[in-house]
């Protein structure tokens, strides 16, 4: 039996939280990112059917992208699978962001409009 410390429920409650209380930039950042370091380091509070490929073959074959919570105040938290080799190009989600990584890494490239 694996005891998880920090659940998927407590950092969208903690997250939403947040979110209500419309912090600064630097405090959502910082605060968010503490819940999103707590989240990361209990890669079982992510139900293991949301941290797997989607696809079978073709293009996704390696990549999943799961919605987790879309609550009302706005917040939308995902998992997103990424296999070895996945890439995409240059895009703009038009919006903040946390990116935590469970499992391996992720190389990411700036790029200046």
């Amino acid at each position: 039996m694996t005891i998880v410390k920090y659940s998927l429920e407590e950092f969208v409650h903690d997250m939403s939280q947040l979110v209500d209380e419309l912090p600064d930039q630097e405090r959502l950042l910082n605060k968010g990112s503490s819940y999103l370091e707590r989240l990361v380091n209990n890669p079982e509070a992510i139900p293991e059917e949301f941290r797997m490929p989607a696809g079978t073959r073709g293009r996704n074959a390696n990549h999943g992208t799961y919605l987790l919570h879309h609550g009302s105040n706005g917040l939308l938290i995902t998992s997103v699978v990424w296999g070895p080799g996945d890439h995409i190009g240059p895009h703009d989600h038009r919006t903040w962001g946390l990116i935590g990584v469970m499992d391996n890494f992720i190389t990411e490239t700036r790029f200046r409009r």
